[in-house]
């Protein structure tokens, strides 16, 4: 993500292609706007629970939205991170992809309503309340290594 120049060349060399930075690393809307300025992607990327949340990616998306770049969310990861990215990128609204890993089954541990391609290539929101996916507790009891409660 840090080698702007070599995004920005990739760009110049390959016009036809997306550029998309691997989303590692520019967390900070501050920061994001300042590399934005050399123009070395197509799109941003990020994860949303990298940000911090779906208001600091809120924040990602204003910058993405102000250079006139869409927003291609990382959701490689666990249900819930998927199901966050996912209602993230529904609200934006100016997303082409939804990153799933595969095979899908270790990523859904613990999760009842699970997120996955229909067979017409498109992901859609699960209907549950807040991130629309359910969690099986006891499945998550089973496979906790470490417990914290709050009072």
């Amino acid at each position: 993500d840090f080698d702007v120049l070599g995004y920005r060349a990739l760009r110049d060399e390959f016009p036809a292609v997306p550029i998309l930075p691997a989303g590692d690393a520019l967390w900070h809307p501050d920061l994001l706007s300042t590399v934005l300025l050399l123009e070395p992607f197509s799109a941003v990327r990020f994860d949303v629970s990298f940000v911090g949340g779906p208001t600091p990616a809120l924040r990602m998306i204003r910058v993405a939205e102000d250079a006139g770049l869409d927003v291609e969310l990382i959701s490689y990861g666990h249900t819930v991170i998927q199901a966050a990215d996912l209602q993230v990128a529904l609200a934006f609204g100016r997303t082409t992809y939804f990153e799933q890993a595969v095979p899908v089954e270790p990523f859904e541990c613990g999760v009842t309503d699970v997120l996955r391609t229909g067979s017409d290539g498109l992901v859609h929101a699960p209907d549950g309340p807040g991130l629309g996916i359910a969690l099986d507790e006891a499945v998550l009891e089973t496979n906790a290594f470490e417990r914290l409660i709050l009072d």
